[in-house]
């Protein structure tokens, strides 16, 4: 027998928008489990999309912020963009290498022969 909802989807989805997303806080919200939204998400699509939705929105807001710290002159925030969106100008701590043609790098080995004078008796 199936378990009856204790909320409906246009509660969750309200928890969820209050929340920006994250489903520990709209559990707050509802005043149950984390699982509990969790599950409500998983298993009715118009929740799903409205989740990534709203993370889309707050990632937006996030990069607006950045954008406009960046135009304040923020060091910290300058340098995190171009880490992040600069990479292929050079702007990476983490190089990588490949060979010609983006192949992978070939790496030949060269055996070395020491050779030490004979032992004497002495």
């Amino acid at each position: 027998m199936a378990r009856k909802q204790k909320f409906t989807c246009a509660q969750v989805a309200l928890a969820l928008r209050k929340s920006a997303g994250v489903m520990r806080g709209a559990a707050r919200i509802l005043k149950c489990d984390a699982k509990t939204v969790r599950n409500y998400v998983e298993q009715h699509e118009t929740l799903k999309n409205l989740a990534h939705e709203i993370v889309d929105e707050t990632i937006d807001s996030a990069e607006s912020q950045l954008i406009k710290a960046i135009g304040e002159g923020n060091l910290t925030a300058i340098i995190f963009y171009l880490k992040t969106k600069g990479k292929d100008r050079g702007y990476s701590e983490r190089r990588e290498v490949t060979g010609a043609d983006g192949d992978a790098v070939r790496v030949e080995h060269t055996a070395l022969i020491i050779l030490l004078p004979p032992e004497s008796d002495d």
